[in-house]
């Protein structure tokens, strides 16, 4: 590695004499992240329990009549529950560092040649997770869209009711979006690592063998993952919304002859709309940064000394506020949930209620009992 070229010696803000210093100001660049790891910690804690409910709701109440839209949810809600455990990690691993490494560089690289092997793996997993999980997230978002295009605007142009899928193929459906999400995720295992400078953050790595690789895997799962999605996604829910304002003083058989399913399919859509638009929000700032710092060839950190340096506090939220959207889908999704569907609202109360009468349930029992 040390006869290789390095990438970093490429990055537009390197020669610098902020980059080129052997004295960073270590405090500077770490200030404030405790905070920002608890407030990760805490994130990942809240997004476990809340989509560990979501998976036991969809799994036992039957809320959805849909089979493919029932497993889909259950998939998206076990990406989410993934993630949220990545966000821990993640949060884990930038505390320990900071609360448990002296300031000094000399006490920092002592430790980190200890547990430095440990710290570089759940940094290198963390952010695996996170993008395997975005990418299945991707793809059950986007099989959402068509699902919900093929049942507004394809059954009724037809005239017909297409049949229920099979849970064989719903079940290939979704072990094919994990096979794929890993396989593209995998390759970001040469791109992270503890970073030299700094050693809190770990993206992306400070030299590679190949100069070209982070930016050709990044237009990669831009245009696989992204752009294609995305497309998709607009020519679904565009189509949906000119069939429901075309037909929006037609007869009263406007989808399926049902008031109740025709309600209950817009519910359903209205929710996954909201859903998709607020997981492009969260992501692209972050992907949109992976790409900047790709095309640069610069180090994350050395994005971060520089943009110190020159008092460069906007972009320095910008840097901060991009990787906390990045985290927050597995929070957002439960709550979009909990506020747009009324049918998982009423689950939530009635298990609720099933639970308290089955705790008062036997003392009353025995109260009667002894009253007679």
């Amino acid at each position: 590695m040390a006869n290789s070229p390095t990438c970093n010696a490429q990055c537009v803000y390197y020669g610098n004499d902020s980059l080129n210093s052997s004295q960073i100001d270590l405090t500077a660049i770490v200030a404030g992240q405790d905070v920002i790891s608890s407030i990760y910690i805490c994130i990942g804690v809240i997004g476990t329990l809340l989509n560990g409910l979501v998976v036991y709701i969809l799994v036992n109440k039957k809320i959805l009549r849909s089979r493919i839209l029932r497993h889909l949810m259950i998939n998206l809600a076990v990406a989410d529950l993934c993630s949220a455990l990545a966000v821990i990690l993640l949060g884990t691993k930038t505390f320990y560092i900071i609360n448990f490494s002296s300031s000094t560089r000399m006490n920092q690289e002592v430790n980190l040649s200890l547990f430095g092997q440990e710290l570089n793996g759940i940094c290198k997993s963390s952010y695996i997770i996170f993008f395997m999980t975005n990418f299945v997230s991707t793809l059950n978002l986007t099989i959402i869209a068509i699902d919900r295009y093929r049942t507004f605007v394809v059954n009724n142009m037809v005239s017909i009711r297409s049949k229920q899928v099979s849970l064989g193929k719903i079940r290939l459906l979704i072990a094919c979006f994990w096979v794929v999400s890993i396989g593209f995720a995998f390759p970001f295992i040469e791109t992270f690592e503890l970073t030299p400078r700094v050693n809190n953050r770990c993206l992306f790595a400070h030299s590679y063998k190949h100069c070209t690789y982070n930016i050709v895997l990044m237009a990669i799962v831009l245009s696989l993952f992204c752009v294609l999605p995305a497309v998709i996604m607009i020519f679904c829910y565009f189509n949906i919304i000119l069939f429901l304002r075309k037909h929006a003083t037609g007869t009263k058989n406007l989808l399926n002859n049902n008031k109740e399913n025709q309600a209950r399919d817009l519910n359903h859509t209205k929710l996954f709309v909201v859903i998709t638009f607020a997981f492009t929000i969260t992501v692209t700032p972050f992907m949109g940064y992976l790409i900047y710092v790709s095309w640069t060839n610069c180090n994350a950190d050395e994005i971060l000394q520089y943009l110190l340096t020159k008092s460069a506090y906007g972009w320095i939220a910008f840097h901060e506020v991009a990787h906390f959207l990045f985290i927050l889908p597995p929070i957002i999704n439960p709550l979009c949930y909990t506020f747009s569907s009324r049918s998982y609202r009423k689950a939530i109360l009635n298990g609720c209620q099933c639970n308290k009468a089955t705790a008062i349930g036997p003392s009353t029992q025995t109260n009667s009992t002894s009253n007679r």
